[in-house]
Formats: C-alpha cells, sequence, structure tokens
C-alpha cells in the first residue's frame, strides 16, 4: 500500500482509502500476532504434555527399578538364609555323630565335661546361624523396605 500526493490524487483526497488502508493494514497484523499466540500456546502445551508424559515414563521406570533391586535383595536375603539354616543343620548332625561316637568312649569325668562343654558350644553356633532359632523369626517374612514387594509374574 502506497500512497502518493499526484496532480490527479492528492494526499487529502485519498484521506479514506489511506485510513481505511491503514485500518485493515492493523487489523491484518493484530490477527496475524492472534493466531501466532495461538499456535505459541498449542506447541507450549504438547511440549509440556511430552514433558508431563516422559516425566511419568521416568517415574514408571525408577519404581520398576526400585521393585526388581527389592526382589533381587529378598532374593539374595532368602538364599542366605537357606544357607545358614543348613549350615545349622550340618552343625548339629556333626554334634549328634560326635555324641554317638564317643558316647561309646570310656572317658574320664574330666574328657566328658569338655566333650560336652564342646558339643554345648557347637550346638550354640548352630543356634546362633540358625535363622529359625530366637525372637529372629519374624525378620524372614519382614520386608526391609517401606513398600511390599512386587508380585511375581504369573506364568
Amino acid at each position: 500500500m502506497r500512497w502518493q500526493d499526484t496532480d490527479e490524487a492528492t494526499l487529502e483526497k485519498q484521506v479514506t482509502e489511506i485510513v481505511v488502508g491503514v485500518l485493515v493494514a492493523g487489523e491484518m497484523q493484530y490477527r496475524a500476532g492472534i493466531r501466532r499466540q495461538h499456535d505459541w500456546r498449542i506447541e507450549r502445551k504438547r511440549e509440556l504434555e511430552e514433558e508431563a508424559r516422559k516425566a511419568a515414563r521416568e517415574a514408571a521406570e525408577r519404581e520398576r527399578r526400585r521393585k526388581l533391586e527389592i526382589q533381587r535383595r529378598r532374593h539374595e536375603e532368602l538364599v542366605a538364609q537357606v544357607r545358614a539354616w543348613s549350615r545349622a543343620a550340618e552343625i548339629r548332625r556333626f554334634v549328634d555323630a560326635v555324641r554317638a561316637a564317643t558316647d561309646l568312649l570310656p572317658l574320664d569325668a574330666d574328657a566328658r565335661a569338655e566333650r560336652n562343654a564342646w558339643l554345648q558350644w557347637a550346638l550354640s553356633v548352630a543356634g546362633r546361624i540358625d535363622p529359625l532359632e530366637g525372637d529372629d523369626l519374624p525378620k524372614l517374612w519382614a520386608h526391609r523396605s517401606s513398600s511390599r514387594p512386587p508380585a511375581l509374574p504369573a506364568e
């Protein structure tokens, strides 16, 4: 839009056309700005939604890993408990075998007392490592974290 002062059309005679042109140009710019703002809002909303989805995926992955770690630790603890229980049972069997083998021996009172003290000591070792003895029995199923472990997948 260009207006010029000419012999045939002075600027004074073009004032209406100029005003209409300026108003139309202003309206076009206003609408283009509104459209840009609208497009920006739509894009920003899409970005925020994607960021929220990403954060949710990351949180779910962290939770999955946390639960797997709990499950792994519980598995390791179970295996350790079974090993300790088996060792305690082996010690008790060994104590029984020593008792049976030495019951028939002609031991004097001091030797028998020494053997009995050793048998008691060996049984106390078995009792200390046995997860099924003492007040520690509830620890077998007590969870070591603030949340319950994940359920095993159905097969």
